[in-house]
Parts: C-alpha cells; structure tokens; sequence
C-alpha cells in the first residue's frame, strides 16, 4: 500500500495518539479485559458438549467478501456470533449479512473506545437456516463494508453439537484488548485432565488493525513480517506462546481491511520461533496463524489458565479469543461487586469520626430501599464521598474523611478529583467492581465532572457503570447570585451552604445568560450520549419542578419587583422520558417575619424532598435504575 508520513497530534490532558501511516499509538490509556460470552448465566462456558466450534475472518475492500464455516456431517448449529471490528471511533452497528441486514450491538468492554470498537450481532437463524442438516464448508456473503465508521473486517463464530465427536468446552471471549500487558485469567471449576482420550486444548485470536508490511492490494499471509514492527506477544501460564500474532491474515494491507482470525485454513502450529517479532529481520521467518494448540502449555490439574497479551508497537487490539478443551472445563465466573458511591451536595456534612458502618447521610432513604429483598445491597456495598477525599485501608474497605459544610464550596475541579481518586483506589483492590454514581445538587455536579473526563478518555471508561443525579444544576443556576442580595443576619452552616458558590463552583453554577446555560446543557447532553454509546455507562437525570432553588416563585419568596426566573430544567438532560422532572410540592411559602427559618424548611425541604421516602416514586426510580445487586458479591 502506499503509505503517508504524515502525523497529527490530539491531546486531551493524560491521552496523545499518533498516526503514522498504517498504524497508531495511543498513551495513557484505559484497561480492559476480555469477557466471557455465555448463553446460559448458569453454565459457566460457552458451549458444554459434544460439539465443535468454526471461526472465521474476513477483511475486503469492496462489499461481497466471504465468510467460510466448517461444520462436519450431522451436526446441528446451536449458535453463531457475527462480529465486527471498528477503527478510528464510532460503532459499525449494521450490516448486510448473507444478503439480510442484522443490527450490532457494541461491547462496553473495549479499550481505548474512541479508538478501537467492537460489535456483536447473534446471527443463528441466518446460520442455521443456511446450513440445515448438512455437512461441509459454507459461505456466507458480507455484502456492505462500511467506510464511516471504518470497519477494519468481521469474524463468524459458529458453535454446533454433534454426538460423533468428544465432549468439549468452549469458552468465547470477547471484547477489545489494549496495548500494555493485561491478563485474562479463566478459573477452572474442576482441573484439567490430561488423561482423557484425545485431550486438546487449543486458542484461536482475532486482531484488528495489524500491519506489518506489504503493498495496498496484497491480500493477507501468515509469514511473520519482515517490513513493519507492528505485533502482539502472547503467553499462557507465563509461557511465551508468540511475539508475532497480529498482520491482516484475512485481509489486505490497507487500512479498512486489517483483521486475522485463527479458524477455517489456519493451521495449529505455533510458531516455530515464539520469540521472533515482526521487522527484527531475524531468519527464517516464522508463520503465525492465530490459531494454535496449546495442550503443551496445560499440565494435569491446573484449576486456571492465564492469557497475557501487550502489543508492544501500541497499535493493535486483540477483540476475540476462542479457547477450546477436550471434557468439561467450566469457568468460575470472577466476583462482580457492585458499589454504589453517594455524593451529597452543598452545605451537607459527614462526621466519621464514630467507627460504625453507615454514616448518616441525606441519602438513607434511598439505602432503605436498596436494601430490601428486591434489590438485596447491603451495607458493605454503601460508599461515601468525602469532598475531603479518604482512603483505603487494608481490608479493601473505603474510608472518608469527615468534612464539614464549608468543604463542599471548594473549587468543583478539587471535588471532582477527590472522587476520582476514589474510585481509582478502589478499583486498584476490587479489580472486578462496578460503580455507579449517585450525586445530589452539587454532587450530581461532581459526578457529571467525573462522566466529563472519561468522555474525554482522561479517566478509564468500563469501570463507572451508571450515574444518577438528583436536583443537579446541569446547566447552571442564576438563582444563588440573587439569593445573597437577601437581607439575612445570621446564616446556619446548612442555609449558608445553599448559596454559598466559590470559585469555580461559581463559574459553573452562575449562568449568566440564557445562552451561556442552553450551551451548557447541550454539551452534557452531547458528553452523555458519547459516553452512553462507546462504553455503555448510563446516564439519569431525574429533578423537581417545584424546587424552590431553581424557582423561588414556587415558595413565594419576597422580591422588590416581579417573578423570579425559573431555571426548572437546569436539573434534566436528555430524553425527557428517561430523564424525569416530577412534581414535589413541599407545600410551604417564605415569610419575611421569619426570613431565615422559613427559607431553611421551604427552599432547602424543596430541594431535598425528592431524597425522601414519601415521593416512593423518586426513589423507586433510581433503584430500578441501579438495578439489583449481582448474585455473587
């Protein structure tokens, strides 16, 4: 292919990527890991039987290519699994398949998603219907091939039973590998028996985007390059299976069609030279089809295996993995605790100070129901933000510092970093947890910082699972600059804590013009709906429209001359369906013979009704938004 020299540079603070002709280099990227495809939650394999599996792959440069699948006599096709491989942003979520157009679906574990992405489409019927009861080698035709977003090739995975061959364990994973070591890890409930007649084992790869040498029509080979050093190491229980897996096997050397999937063709070799790389210029060169067998890297009773991938050239992303064992091999699926993580808003406090679980909190209500038999949380699963940070001890536990009202009117950017923080930490110790985020006021603010910076890929995306902000001024409020022109003489920490904005609190919640606030509001939505798309993290935005603090006309609250402004939508982005502004009435008016007590009760309790259990609707709408607790935490 003819290649460019050109290079441009992006930075979004901690991320840099490069293009340098056919490849790329990303910095400072997320993790992520492969995960298992599983049909039935209850079997922790794929497929468990007698039975075999068929992969494939396919890159083109015009729609029409094929897609092969090789199935012996008398087998019956029990699913299959279209994937497609996306490069330079944006999902591939439709395609033309055996003549029928299937949607996709994208898989939120993927890194570097505003790079790399992968699609999923569950394509049975077509295949079954296709293959019927016959044997053989079938073709199926992709007959679109997507330019924007730039789908770099597909893969076919067909899973089929057949009582002529010996039990086997398939395990599909999938999703989209990184650049720097990562290790997937599958524990094994019983261990391996390598006395079973004919024991296998054996690994097939898909790759994305690999290069290494070669013109713009050539079609794809299985020689390790010898031009560009573009490759990804692979090793099993810490043995070095290959340092030259990658290329465009089933491809062509042009950006568009760069894909290699081990399966029908390939051959079960492994490398004869597992340390040589691409453009070393070592000799002879080695040949490397993705597709291996690797019952040499499996001894009698091992209960887990351990798959080790980088790419090292930072250019590659390794989106499938077949692993295939003779008998019953099943997976134990990892611990995936879910945590939510409270954020409370201005003039709140949280005194830790007492060694006991389950801090006091605006939010306890919510906790209540979260830890009813439909949801099933417990405390353990409550976590506070402090915006005074915290930390972890040693038990893995979250411990927040205790802060009092004044800390809640510190620069947003320094909150915001605390609950990062946080989260990073915990993650660092329970490397399977989920998070959602649920702020209230300016703790919604917080959290929506949070959801900012892993759109921007600051922050790795995959680990925060849902955010949830309750009465949050998304697009900024007027309403406190009006307020402190109010003749009060004395201010409780909790009155004063509604108005007080500093800082960049103050530049984000002040809006100045209708316009300034419309502009905001339009960019968190545009930030919820990326988010929501490339990593699958859910966004709620649920308000009040009779919260007097962004309409004091709501609690009549005594001005020289006209109305107050209403900036009711302030709390809501999005799909006015999913995203709700209910109506809570707290039923209260300000008097100005009791300035500071009635503000407290009628626009404070306006503000914080939507918390409590008497409007069941409110809460039940985000606990049905968390969503329960898994069943193994």
């Amino acid at each position: 292919m003819r290649r460019t020299s050109c290079c441009s540079f992006k930075t979004q603070s901690l991320a840099i990527v490069c293009f340098v002709g056919i490849g790329m280099f990303w910095l400072g990227a997320a993790q992520a890991s492969l995960e298992l495809y599983q049909r039935n939650s209850s079997i922790g394999a794929s497929f468990i039987g007698r039975g075999g599996v068929s992969s494939d792959g396919l890159g083109q440069l015009a729609p029409g290519g094929t897609l092969q699948v090789e199935i012996p006599d008398g087998s019956t096709v029990q699913f299959a699994l279209l994937y497609a491989a996306t490069v330079f942003g944006g999902d591939t979520t439709s395609l033309i398949f055996n003549g029928q157009t299937i949607s996709l679906t994208s898989l939120p574990n993927v890194e570097n998603p505003g790079l790399f992405s992968t699609t999923r489409a569950d394509v049975t019927e077509i295949v079954r219907d296709f293959v019927g009861s016959g044997g053989g080698t079938f073709n199926f035709t992709v007959d679109s091939d997507p330019i924007f977003p730039l789908l770099n090739g597909v893969a076919l995975v067909v899973v089929y039973a057949n009582k002529s061959l010996p039990e086997r364990s398939i395990l599909i994973l999938d999703g989209g590998l990184g650049f720097d070591p990562q290790t997937t890890t599958v524990a094994f409930r019983r261990p391996v028996n390598k006395s079973k007649p004919g024991f296998q084992a054996t690994l097939a790869l898909g790759i994305q985007h690999g290069y290494q040498g070669g013109g713009s029509t050539d079609p794809g080979t299985h020689a390790c390059g010898d031009v560009v050093a573009q490759y990804n190491i692979v090793d099993i229980n810490s043995q070095r299976l290959t340092s030259c897996a990658g290329n465009y096997d089933d491809g062509f050397a042009q950006n568009g069609a760069l894909v290699t999937v081990g399966g029908v063709g390939d051959s079960l070799d492994i490398p004869a030279d597992p340390f040589q790389t691409a453009g070393d210029g070592t000799l002879p060169r080695t040949s490397d089809d993705e597709l291996y067998k690797i019952t040499g890297f499996v001894n009698d009773g091992d209960t887990s295996l351990t798959l080790t991938t980088s790419n090292p050239s930072r250019d590659d992303s390794i989106f499938l993995a077949i692993l295939t064992f003779t008998g019953e091999v099943t997976v134990i699926p990892p611990v995936t605790r879910k945590f939510v993580i409270f954020v409370q808003g201005l003039g709140t406090e949280l005194d830790t100070s007492i060694i006991a679980r389950g801090f006091e909190t605006t939010f306890d209500d919510l906790k209540t129901l979260l830890r009813s038999e439909t949801y099933g949380y417990s405390v353990l699963d409550f976590l506070e933000f402090s915006y005074r940070g915290g930390a972890v001890t040693a038990d893995g536990d979250w411990w927040p510092n205790s802060y009092g009202c004044g800390d809640t009117a510190q620069d947003l950017i320094i909150s915001a970093e605390y609950l990062a923080g946080m989260i990073a930490d915990l993650q660092a110790v329970h490397a399977n947890a989920k998070f959602s985020l649920v702020g209230h006021s300016l703790g919604g603010l917080v959290a929506f910082t949070v959801l900012e910076w892993v759109a921007a890929g600051i922050l790795p995306s995959g680990v925060i699972e849902s955010i949830i902000t309750l009465d949050s001024p998304l697009a900024g409020t007027s309403v406190s600059a009006a307020l402190k022109s109010l003749p009060f003489p004395s201010l409780s920490c909790e009155v004063a804590g509604l108005l007080a904005v500093t800082g960049a609190i103050g530049d984000d919640l002040d809006a100045k013009a209708d316009n300034a606030a419309d502009t905001r509001k339009a960019n968190r939505q545009l930030v919820a709906d990326a988010i929501a798309q490339s990593s699958g993290l859910r966004v709620l935005t649920i308000g009040n429209r009779q919260d007097c603090l962004y309409d004091l006309n709501e609690c009549d609250v005594p001005r020289p001359r006209g109305r107050w402004n209403a900036e009711t939508l302030t709390q809501v982005v999005g799909n006015p369906a999913k995203n709700k502004l209910h109506n809570l009435d707290q039923n209260c008016d300000v008097t100005l013979l009791d300035l500071v007590q009635t503000f407290k009760s009628c626009v404070g309790g306006s503000h914080s009704i939507i918390l409590h259990s008497n409007p069941a609707d409110t809460l039940n709408d985000v606990a049905t938004f968390l969503g329960p607790q898994v069943e193994n935490p």
